[in-house]
């Protein structure tokens, strides 16, 4: 109800941006708006069917943006590529976010500059000379600005294009890690009220691990609320999820979540299967 009703203040905003920015070579012009500017850059050089690009969000001081699952009080970005007919998918990837809050709300999301790495899927055969994409994201002080930005972004070969390729392998390579056998998720189970699950996270006992924090983004159907970490092991931590919303119908295949655990020097990315 409280999603709802954001979406529809945030449409209702004047403020709403809505523009064709058309870029050449591999990055699109600056998008200015209140409280951020935005671009949209690519490396230029699809590999395997598959074409590396970024969302870069520059944010003005005392202005954020949001995860995947913000939480209750916030909208995720989005992508539409409807209009690139040699695009089948894209998918926006994130960098570990942050618990924030505002004393009159809390969220997760980002609140210092920041780079959505996206990867655009190609259709079988076909060669991507530009990008048409329609953006849409939340930005945020006080009150939310909605940002809806349509990228027609030209990939010609120029020399600002290595530049281009090296801002997107780095926001690449800011995403959280693989699970390792030092740094995992070690499965997830019921409390005994069967309202939380009790996610155990494996991670060494350094201080470059110490005081972790988990974020978690439910399958569809499913809604989280709070996480707090319960229980410390010696070998890791027990995190509890609240679960405010779940199919009454589940489903026979395997629903997983991501999670994403940020410790003081490190972010791992695993996922769960729903008990």
């Amino acid at each position: 109800m409280i999603r709802s009703l954001i979406v529809f203040l945030m449409l209702s905003l004047s403020g709403a941006l809505a523009c064709v920015v058309q870029g050449h070579a591999a990055s699109s012009d600056w998008i200015e708006t209140e409280g951020a500017r935005l671009r949209l850059v690519a490396d230029g050089q699809p590999r395997d069917g598959v074409l590396h690009a970024m969302i870069d969000i520059e944010l003005k001081d005392g202005w954020k943006t949001y995860w995947r699952e913000p939480g209750a009080n916030g909208i995720p970005p989005s992508i539409d590529i409807t209009a690139s007919h040699s695009i089948a998918d894209a998918e926006i990837l994130f960098p570990a976010p942050e618990r924030i809050d505002e004393g009159y709300g809390a969220f997760i999301g980002y609140d210092a500059p920041v780079r959505l790495p996206v990867r655009f899927e190609l259709h079988p055969s076909d060669k991507v000379e530009r990008i048409r994409a329609s953006v849409f994201l939340g930005i945020c002080e006080r009150i939310c600005v909605p940002v809806q930005t349509e990228f027609d972004l030209e990939l010609t070969s120029t020399a600002s294009q290595a530049l281009d390729a090296a801002l997107v392998a780095q926001s690449f390579a800011a995403l959280p890690a693989s699970p390792s056998r030092a740094f995992f998720v070690d499965g997830a189970r019921w409390n005994e009220e069967g309202d939380r699950l009790l996610v155990t996270v494996r991670h060494p006992d350094t201080a470059g691990f110490a005081e972790p924090t988990l974020f978690a983004a439910p399958p569809t159907g499913w809604h989280f609320g709070g996480v707090k970490a319960v229980e410390s092991l010696p070998d890791g931590t027990v995190f509890a999820i609240k679960v405010k919303q779940r199919p009454e119908a589940r489903s026979d295949k395997p629903e997983n979540a991501a999670v994403v655990v940020r410790t003081v020097s490190h972010a791992m990315q695993d996922t769960i299967t729903l008990p």
